[in-house]
């Protein structure tokens, strides 16, 4: 293998497939990437054995060919150097790196003891064609409902129907769901996808305007584009009945400033006492105003008040100030619209687009004492 790439690219390349090196010990060349270069194109290859994350790059071949190389150093080198040309070709078993004055050479593996990485062919299952910020937007507004915490719940559940497009994550506490109307093809399936693979493909998607391509088989999930391609197991797992959560008697609709609420909350945050693991927000609204308290016994108390746009009955409750916090950083519009149903219900925020409605549940801490 010879050829010669832009640094910027191969820089972008390598950082990209970083989500998919395992950092274990137990097979080495799992810490490694694989470089295929072939007809002008440079594709960066890692692998953890659960997810593998492919990137192509233009390059000028002189000579096609593979290597396998350890990918951590090799991306610190690159990214070390000044030089906007990168040259690399490999010799006697060794990967060779010239850039500017940077003259390295690296150990390799046997290419062929590299996992096998093979995509799912695209002919067998129909690929489904969706706008690439759209798919991003939607996963940003639900994944924030999911924690690593809850490994086996770790991920987005999503839910094809004939007319509409069903995104959920939860943790337990909290539940994000998106309903969408179904643009595409596909009006049958249920697919549970870790929440990493849906973070990393977020990252490589960045502000590319295209359309992605989604492939589900039984057990795997394929996202692709033209210049990189993500491949990954499902969660095996079965995701709760999300529809049957949301209480259907309202109490009241809390329509708050949404700017105003989240710097409110923020301030809220920092009130956790030292044997908390989380600041307290308490509510308490009556008519056209609300009043978030929260207090710790090594910090303080804070008490602010905000404006209701519209009046409501008596209301008193309290939650997670991050988990009341969280999911006004991803919605669009400036009023934010939560929904209460009693002292002891999960409190809604509501939110709705030109084609999709999102709903995000928060469980009430209950009051001691």
């Amino acid at each position: 293998m010879k050829l010669i790439c832009e640094q910027s690219d191969i820089l972008k390349a390598l950082s990209a497939v970083s989500g998919a090196t395992s950092p274990k010990d137990y097979l080495p060349i799992l810490k490694g990437c694989l470089l295929t270069a072939k007809n002008n194109t440079l594709m960066v290859t890692a692998t953890n054995l659960e997810q593998t994350i492919k990137v192509s790059i233009p390059a000028e071949i002189e000579e096609e060919g593979q290597v396998a190389t350890i990918h951590r150093t090799f991306l610190d080198l690159v990214r070390k150097t000044d030089a906007s040309i990168v040259a690399l070709n490999t010799k006697d078993k060794l990967f060779y790196i010239k850039s500017g004055k940077l003259r390295s050479k690296l150990h390799t593996w046997n290419v062929a003891d590299y996992p096998e990485t093979s995509i799912m062919e695209k002919e067998h299952v129909k690929p489904i064609r969706f706008p690439a910020q759209k798919w991003k937007r939607f996963i940003e507004k639900v994944i924030i409902a999911a924690s690593p915490a809850r490994i086996q719940l770790y991920g987005v559940l999503v839910d094809f129907l004939e007319q509409e497009i069903r995104y959920a994550a939860t943790d337990g506490y909290r539940l994000a769901v998106l309903k969408a109307k179904n643009e595409t093809e596909a009006t049958k399936g249920r697919f549970f996808i870790p929440a990493q693979a849906l973070l990393e493909v977020n990252k490589l998607i960045g502000d590319m305007v295209d359309d992605i391509e989604i492939i589900f088989s039984k057990n795997s999930v394929c996202v692709a584009c033209p210049f990189f391609t993500l491949q990954s197991r499902l969660i095996g797992s079965q995701f709760p009945d999300y529809q049957r959560a949301f209480p259907t008697n309202i109490t009241a609709e809390l329509r708050m400033n949404k700017k105003y609420l989240q710097n409110t909350l923020q301030r809220a945050a920092l009130f956790a006492g030292q044997k908390e693991k989380y600041a307290i927000a308490e509510i308490l609204a009556e008519g056209d105003t609300a009043v978030v308290c929260a207090k710790a016994a090594e910090v303080g108390v804070l008490r602010e008040e905000i404006a209701l746009s519209k009046q409501v009955d008596k209301q008193e409750i309290r939650f997670n100030a991050k988990y009341l916090l969280d999911p006004l950083q991803v919605m669009e519009s400036e009023e934010a619209l939560l929904r209460l149903h009693g002292q002891n219900a999960p409190g809604v925020y509501c939110e709705t687009g030109d084609d999709w409605k999102y709903l995000y549940l928060i469980a009430p801490l209950c009051k001691v004492g």
